[in-house]
């Protein structure tokens, strides 16, 4: 399961973030929502119905933020990250404790 996580959360990370001018980012990915075409070797990801508008300033530290669960930090810096990106709690470890059950 650790291994599936590392590579998961990464590639959450890059559905949520990508780039595009407007900050736009897919915020629905599960199985259900990608097809691979092996005669193109094209990913196709569907159902844009959830979707996210972010600054680069919020898009930065979502991305802090995913990179320093997938690589198992330390409760604070995760905790840290998310109150930079805007979630608010009084205790850094049970904001850490909800940004990896999120993710």
């Amino acid at each position: 399961a650790g291994a599936l996580l590392g590579l998961a959360v990464p590639f959450i990370g890059w559905l949520l973030l990508c780039k595009s001018s407007a900050h736009f980012g897919h915020a629905d990915p599960h199985p259900g929502n990608f097809r691979w075409c092996a005669a193109t070797r094209e990913l196709w990801v569907l159902d844009w119905g959830s979707s996210v508008r972010l600054s680069h300033e919020r898009r930065r530290a979502l991305c802090t933020m995913i990179l320093l669960v997938a690589e198992g930090a330390e409760a604070r810096p995760v905790g840290e990250a998310a109150v930079s990106f805007g979630l608010r709690g009084r205790d850094p470890g049970q904001l850490a404790g909800l940004v990896r059950g999120m993710l």
